[in-house]
């Protein structure tokens, strides 16, 4: 899981400098004008609670619906299906950097799975291929609610209607 950390660093600075180079050249914001998306990730749990509650199946793949109430702050919905029992997350979204490209925003919410409900925080890196598609990079922290907590990171790709 800890090879991923070093993949999403690259991944962050790579995005922030196309995002500095199409600011000074002048490029259409993708990002402007965004409602809702739908998209799929891929979390990667590097730490995890010491609970027999816990999934022991990881990585886990999920859908994620995202709304953007306005340029700058949006909410996002996950669902996750593991054997036996249905997890999902709530996540409230602001972004730090907007930028035509690269997006970076920090997120917090609660997640809920096998009777467990622990709070996270994230943040989040969002390169747009064009106004309607954007690969997402995440990486979070979670903790309390039924759990000892733990570090996530995540990627995606989200398509905006």
């Amino acid at each position: 899981m800890r090879r991923c950390l070093p993949f999403l660093v690259v991944l962050l600075l790579l995005g922030a400098g196309s995002g500095l180079a199409a600011t000074q050249q002048g490029v259409a914001d993708y990002s402007t004008g965004r409602l809702f998306g739908i998209g799929a990730e891929v979390t990667f749990p590097m730490v995890g609670p010491a609970s027999p509650n816990w999934p022991n199946m990881f990585p886990a793949t999920g859908l994620s619906t995202r709304l953007w109430l306005a340029d700058l702050f949006g909410l996002d919905a996950a669902f996750w299906v593991f054997p036996g029992f249905p997890s999902f997350a709530i996540r409230s979204l602001f972004k730090l950097y907007n930028s035509p490209i690269v997006d970076i925003y920090t997120g917090l919410g609660v997640a809920f799975f096998n009777g467990a409900a622990p709070f996270q925080g994230l943040t989040g890196l969002e390169i747009s291929i064009s106004h309607s598609l954007a690969l997402v990079a995440e990486v979070g922290i979670f903790g309390l609610g039924g759990t000892s907590g733990g570090v996530t990171a995540g990627l995606g790709a989200h398509f905006y209607f």
